[in-house]
């Protein structure tokens, strides 16, 4: 159906057009008569003029600027882009004779004029892009924003049934901007069909099709940063609706993230500012290290004169009445006032190091309850190299390795244990004849064993002698086993029962186990040697990073490097300082550097020391030489 002509449109020649005292804008910025001419130079005259016909020929009331713009593409010979530009002369006017409606058309004409839909908007401006016309072109061809053209332009890609529903009033504007944010034309079209079904608001459509997907709001791309995400090789996919961006792959996000935390820890224990540091990947309120007890720093007092600028540059401040420099003054006066850590706190104590919800680097001040160097036990039951313990980590191990390390340290007192026969039935007597509490028990007196096998047993050695006997078969008791029990030897007979008291042994954490450790002394390492498998990939990244500089010399190991290292790799290089020579020689360490090493055990692994007293060392003696005789016989 061809669209009505007005009876009063009539076709002018240019020359004939003057503007009217009448129109409502006699001044029009030179810059916007250029962006009119531009767009009509591009895309025609898309709307006629309005006119008042007086006895001297017809004034424009309505549509000066577009006037003026044909007025000057005519002065310039129609010498315009595009190269095919035809004159637009004669012009389409409507006209009126009537001064009162030609007032009325005069005040209400730019007013009135109604924009264009934006789904036309979006398919104008994309058929211009089709021609190879820039976006700047495209924009003062309009008299609109680029940004506004490149946001139009972004709609021009969606599926055809997104912007038919948008030409059709089906969904907003607002509704189609967010579909930009999938390449999937199956995704959008799914996520069109529940919009349209529930009616959705342009936020519902953009949580559907972020899903699985991190917001640049998240503290941890506030932290890593856009560049660096990019620089990794990370899919970004960026809302030109919004202000924000979504990162699609969060595994690369948590790489990023610990390393860069992990180089802010480093710094600050290479700065020497504190004793140790470990970076936390979780939020604030989730640290929760064993262990340690917090520190605050001491808080100072500001003079009459100070405090009273301070409570001046405040008041501005909260009616948001405070210049820069104000601003900064008023933050040292309150650092001053915050205080700061003493030359104490800072030698003793470490920092856990967090990533606040703004994505700025923060930490938290600790000291460890008990920060004195910890004795550990040679290998051939001397005294062994004194270590100090490095920081706890910040995040405490996995559940099953707490309990792999248990049963290694029970594992190993057993193993001290099998030694002493004499001091298994002391054992035993203690517990049957003395009133202890029977949920606190010295020995697992039960015909159904316990196990002493970690989970993940690599790395660990349990003696042939802690075996369970009943794994070869078991039979019913008799008189003739019990006969042929007898004649073993009684020697044999008292080994065989100290053997299976000592893996009985049930309680490392109570403090007889904490006794008998100190009189015993247990080699753990002796029975167990830290993994990849069994231990380190079963720790956090900051939790290695303390280990590895503890363990190595800042001068002979690249801690920065083994740093940025990934969890897996960190684990496997940890596993060959503890198993390859040739490493350690190539590290260059030291008898004493790699006694460390040979030496070394986590802290739940350590043993606490008890000072033995003249008697101790007196049973001490007597007890050897009991198991000299009794080896001897």
């Amino acid at each position: 159906m061809s669209k009505r002509i007005p009876p009063n449109l009539r076709m002018i020649a240019l020359k004939n057009l003057t503007l009217s005292d009448l129109n409502s804008r006699q001044m029009v910025d030179d810059a916007e008569i250029e962006a009119m001419a531009a767009s009509i130079a591009v895309a025609g005259l898309l709307q006629n003029l309005i006119g008042y016909e007086t006895p001297d020929g017809v004034e424009i009331v309505g549509g000066s600027k577009r006037l003026r713009a044909l007025q000057k593409l005519a002065a310039e010979g129609w010498n315009r882009y595009p190269a095919d530009l035809k004159p637009i002369d004669p012009v389409p006017v409507l006209i009126t004779d009537d001064v009162t409606q030609a007032i009325a058309w005069s005040g209400t004409e730019n007013a009135a004029r109604s924009q264009p839909h934006p789904a036309e908007e979006i398919t104008a401006y994309a058929a211009m892009r089709e021609k190879g016309i820039p976006v700047e072109m495209i924009a003062r061809s309009f008299a609109v924003t680029t940004s506004h053209v490149k946001r139009r332009l972004a709609l021009a890609d969606l599926p055809a049934p997104v912007l038919a529903n948008l030409r059709a009033n089906k969904i907003t504007l607002d509704v189609a901007a967010a579909f930009t944010l999938t390449n999937d034309p199956k995704r959008a079209l799914a996520v069109l069909g529940m919009a349209l079904n529930g009616g959705w608001r342009a936020d519902q459509v953009r949580n559907e099709l972020s899903k699985g997907q991190i917001s640049t709001k998240d503290r941890r791309v506030a932290f890593v940063g856009l560049e660096a995400l990019e620089a990794a090789g990370a899919t970004i996919r960026r809302d030109l609706f919004e202000d924000q961006s979504y990162i699609a792959d969060e595994g690369l996000l948590n790489r990023l993230f610990a390393e860069k935390g992990a180089e802010a820890a480093l710094e600050l224990r290479a700065s020497g500012a504190w004793l140790w540091a470990d970076f936390f990947e979780g939020a604030r309120w989730e640290i929760n290290p064993k262990g340690v007890t917090k520190l605050w720093p001491q808080r100072g007092e500001l003079p009459d004169g100070d405090m009273e600028r301070y409570d001046e540059l405040a008041e501005l401040a909260n009616g948001d009445a405070c210049d820069d420099d104000g601003l900064a003054e008023l933050a040292l006066l309150q650092a001053r006032m915050d205080g700061d850590y003493t030359d104490e706190q800072r030698a003793t104590g470490g920092v856990i190091v967090y990533v606040d919800h703004e994505g700025k680097a923060k930490f938290d001040a600790f000291q460890r309850i008990n920060d004195a160097p910890q004795e550990t036990p040679g290998a051939d039951g001397s005294d062994g190299d004194t270590v100090t313990s490095k920081a706890l980590p910040a995040k405490a191990p996995p559940q099953n390795l707490v309990d792999d390390l248990t049963r290694i340290k029970r594992l190993a007192l057993q193993t001290a244990l099998l030694d002493h026969p004499s001091l298994m039935l002391d054992l035993l007597a203690y517990q049957l004849t003395q009133p202890l509490t029977p949920w606190e028990p010295v020995l697992s007196i039960s015909t159904t064993l316990h196990s002493i096998t970690p989970e993940k047993p690599e790395g660990t050695t349990i003696s042939p002698r802690l075996a369970d006997p009943k794994r070869d078969g078991q039979a019913k008791p008799s008189l003739a086993g019990f006969a042929a029990f007898l004649e073993i030897d009684q020697a044999e007979r008292l080994t065989l029962l100290g053997n299976a008291l000592a893996r009985l042994f049930i309680n490392p954490a109570c403090e007889l186990a904490a006794g008998l450790a100190s009189q015993l002394r247990p080699n753990t390492r002796a029975i167990w040697t830290p993994t990849a498998t069994a231990y380190f990939k079963r720790l956090g990244g900051a939790a290695l990073d303390a280990i590895y500089m503890h363990l190595t010399p800042a001068d002979k190991a690249d801690h920065p490097a083994f740093a940025k290292l990934k969890n897996a790799d960190k684990a496997k290089q940890l596993e060959a300082l503890f198993s390859d020579l040739s490493l350690r020689e190539a590290l260059g360490l030291s008898r004493e550097e790699n006694a460390r090493i040979d030496t070394w055990l986590p802290a739940e692994l350590q043993w606490p020391v008890i000072e033995a007293t003249a008697e101790d060392d007196e049973a001490d003696d007597t007890e050897a030489a009991e198991t000299t005789e009794e080896q001897a016989a």
